[in-house]
């Protein structure tokens, strides 16, 4: 009906403070029901995982800014989700990997062969789609380590052993799937939403 049942941050104050937020960029919420908060959107982010309590607590935050190759060093972090068993998969864009970790933000692996993650979406088969719309934007050197024939797209795979199954060439940057396997993607820009039909 509308009513707000809940505020994290502060509205309209930013900070590296743990009761704000400088560029949240996306939150998952798990079948318990303890929220985490990626806040780590573009360069100046606090580029850390907060999680919250079902009534909004803060129970822990980890993660700094950096360049790699530590576990826990993000760079414009970008998207956040949460596999089967529970979890918590990193987009690290800049550093171009996700990173996975444990509920209490132990680090568990990385991977690479996704790209510059812009957003991460897994169903519940742990079926993991991946955008990268970075590809032709960042620096010289990402071109160099990728190779001339990295294309942007929205690469799927396992989450479960981080196997990439499939790729779509399109230029979304937000990803989702419905129960059907069929595979959506919002472009930024162009405001399009695009439908991707899953071949039977």
């Amino acid at each position: 009906e509308g009513e707000v049942l809940m505020t994290l941050g502060i509205a309209g104050v930013w900070g590296p403070q743990l009761d704000r937020f400088n560029g949240p960029s996306e939150v998952v919420v798990a079948p318990t029901g303890e929220i985490y908060v990626l806040d780590g959107h573009g360069e100046g982010g606090n580029n850390r995982v907060m999680k919250f309590s079902s009534d909004g607590r803060l129970l822990l935050s980890w993660g700094t800014s950096g360049p790699g190759p530590a576990a826990g060093e993000f760079s414009d972090a970008h998207a956040i989700a949460m596999d089967s068993q529970q979890r918590i998969i990193i987009g690290d864009r800049r550093n171009i990997r996700i990173q996975i970790f444990d509920e209490d933000g132990t680090f568990l692996e990385q991977w690479t062969h996704f790209g510059p993650p812009s957003s991460i979406y897994i169903d519940e088969d742990d079926v993991m789609y991946v955008t990268d719309t970075q590809t032709g934007a960042l620096p010289a050197w990402y071109s160099e380590r990728r190779g001339e024939d990295w294309v942007r797209g929205i690469r799927v795979g396992d989450a479960r052993a981080g196997r990439m199954t499939a790729f779509i060439e399109s230029n979304a940057e937000f990803v989702a799937a419905d129960r059907e396997g069929n595979v959506y993607g919002a472009e930024v820009p162009g405001e399009t939403l695009l439908k991707y039909q899953k071949i039977r």
